[in-house]
């Protein structure tokens, strides 16, 4: 009988291994990788004062948007990719600049579930995610110099 219990922990320990977390998105990589929705916008790239918003406009995190990009589902698979690819982000936050903001890329995977990426001007890598999930809401994050997102970015400009 002992045997079969080893046996039943072995197997419970084998598929219950926790996945391993995304340095910067942590366990809701899920939220982008079942988005049933993106957008792509661009914004104004300072902020307006929460007081100030005008209630026709739309804001992600006091950034005004200024216009919705075309963006095609047949990019999305493309865009998760790229997003969750690790070598675009930096471990620690290094950057001292400031914070001017270009595009915001809203995934929604339901009613709940949500990440809003707002991604600096590439003449400093930065980004702030604005989420659903605690963990990682209001999170600022330095994007690598050199990094896939901002060259997405300025492809669905052209």
């Amino acid at each position: 009988m002992k045997i079969y219990s080893f046996i039943f922990l072995l197997f419970l320990c084998a598929y219950n291994t926790p996945k391993e977390k995304h340095p910067i998105f942590l366990e809701n990589t899920h939220i982008i990788e079942d988005a049933k929705e993106i957008e792509i916008f661009t914004l104004e790239n300072i902020a307006t004062p929460h007081k100030q918003h005008d209630k026709k406009e739309i804001y992600f995190e006091d950034f005004k948007v200024l216009k919705k990009l075309n963006f095609v589902d047949e990019q999305s698979a493309d865009l998760k990719k790229i997003v969750l690819e690790k070598g675009n982000y930096l471990e620690k936050s290094q950057k001292k600049c400031p914070f001017k903001t270009a595009h915001a890329i809203k995934f929604f995977k339901n009613k709940r579930d949500f990440i809003v990426l707002i991604v600096s001007e590439n003449t400093c890598e930065k980004m702030l995610i604005s989420s659903s999930e605690r963990d990682i809401n209001k999170k600022y994050v330095d994007l690598a110099e050199k990094n896939t997102i901002h060259e997405f970015l300025g492809k669905m400009e052209k």
